[in-house]
């Protein structure tokens, strides 16, 4: 690697990490937090709900468990700023593995940064402290191993462990199952038969690596259910579609339009200068997909700039220096001077530490100074930091694990709340 392609590498990285740094601003993290603690603290991850008393006893399908060790784990270490720490961690470890797929697939690394750096805008606003980044991390791992097509012996040699902690880290793991049959796209399409066969036995490995699971199979079932559930679609913003006019923000869809746009005219471009055939038939489908989910839903954005970043510098051709080294430069400056943006609200600010303001610490002082212990009624928003003072001394009403609760449960709280 030359001199002037590690600096490239090392500033996007130090802009990746420059934008991982803002306050911890999640109103989950704590009820994460308090699961994690419990599971470190007893060496038992539960399957039966022990914190409310609408709920207590009902099966809890704890499918993010293991990220909830590793932010407990940060927690303990250096408090708020472990939590930081991890995150920047996974996000970095999901660019840097974004990148290498890239290189693997032939690209300068003057193509990967442009690439990069106007993508990593439409992803960074859900850059937080939940376990959906690990999705993000599995995720480019997958496009890194699946860059260079191993065969299905050494593929189910590295799949099945990955596909293993997944599943035990957060819920968007199908997206994992999904990734693993796009190469039975290409062997088709190269017209061999046997060895497209062959590589089915990978996904299928996979899908039953899915019951390795404190839940068992019952894993496989929570997406599908969160979907079955239009309520909990139209109440959670992440789920919307960023052109729904209640998102309430053109940052996100404006900047989707002008990526996706350009991307296929690049596409379009490198089909006629023969560039196309650096990325298989799989990966614009993958990146098609994407686009489409997407505009469906805000929260599959940050996917989409990972398979962009692996994919769309190789049909680049020659780029001047100049260009990703200013991109690079524009975009350091960003968080300290303006502060990052979000999807929706004014600019997160840059900095470390945590945002008190959103939790209740207050009120969790009052309860525990006049010994108010009891069944209580409580908002979603408040539930996390009560969960992690009190845990089963303070019975709550209900918490963010919104499947643990019936559709018509969470209406019934709506209306209440």
């Amino acid at each position: 690697m030359k001199s002037g392609e590690r600096l490239l590498a090392a500033g996007l990285l130090a802009v990746t990490l420059v934008w991982c740094l803002t306050p911890v601003y999640s109103e989950n993290i704590f009820w994460h937090l308090r699961n994690g603690e419990d599971i470190l603290d007893t060496g038992t991850v539960r399957v039966e709900d022990p914190f409310t008393w609408t709920m207590r006893g009902r099966e809890w399908i704890q499918q993010e468990w293991l990220a909830e060790v590793a932010f407990a784990a940060g927690w303990r270490a250096c408090g708020p700023l472990g939590l930081s720490i991890v995150k920047a961690a996974v996000v970095l470890a999901a660019v840097s593995m974004a990148v290498a797929a890239a290189r693997r697939r032939g690209a300068a690394f003057a193509g990967i940064v442009l690439v990069a750096v106007f993508w990593l805008a439409a992803a960074q606003a859900r850059w937080f402290e939940r376990p959906h980044i690990f999705t993000d991390m599995f995720f480019a791992a997958y496009l890194l191993i699946l860059s260079k097509r191993p065969g299905p012996p050494a593929a189910l040699a590295m799949f099945v462990p990955l596909q293993i902690l997944w599943v035990n880290t957060h819920a968007g793991f199908m997206t994992g199952l999904l990734l693993l049959c796009l190469p039975v796209l290409d062997l088709l399409v190269e017209r061999r038969i046997r060895d497209a066969a062959a590589w089915l036995t990978v996904p299928a490995a996979a899908l039953l690596c899915s019951g390795v699971h404190p839940n068992g199979f019952r894993s496989l079932s929570y997406l599908p259910d969160f979907l079955r559930q239009p309520l909990f679609r139209d109440s959670i913003r992440e789920w919307w579609s960023p052109f729904d006019p209640r998102f309430g923000s053109a940052y996100l869809p404006v900047l989707l339009v002008l990526l996706v746009a350009a991307s296929a005219v690049l596409a379009a471009v490198a089909a006629r200068t023969g560039r196309i055939r650096r990325i298989p038939p799989s990966a614009l489908v993958m990146l098609a997909g994407l686009s489409l989910a997407s505009a469906f839903a805000a929260r599959n954005a940050e996917l989409l700039a990972l398979a962009a970043i692996s994919t769309l510098p190789a049909l680049l051709g020659r780029i001047p220096w100049g260009l990703p080294a200013s991109a690079l430069c524009a975009a350091a400056l960003i968080p300290p001077v303006f502060g990052l943006p979000r999807e929706f609200g004014p600019p997160r600010r840059f900095g470390l530490g945590i945002a008190w303001e959103i939790y209740p610490v207050g009120l969790a002082d009052f309860i525990e100074e006049n010994g108010l212990y009891g069944r209580v009624f409580n908002t979603n928003e408040i539930s996390g930091y009560l969960e992690y003072r009190f845990g089963e001394r303070l019975p709550l009403y209900m918490d963010g694990r919104c499947l643990l609760y019936p559709q018509d449960f969470y209406a019934e709280y709506l209306l209440l709340a």
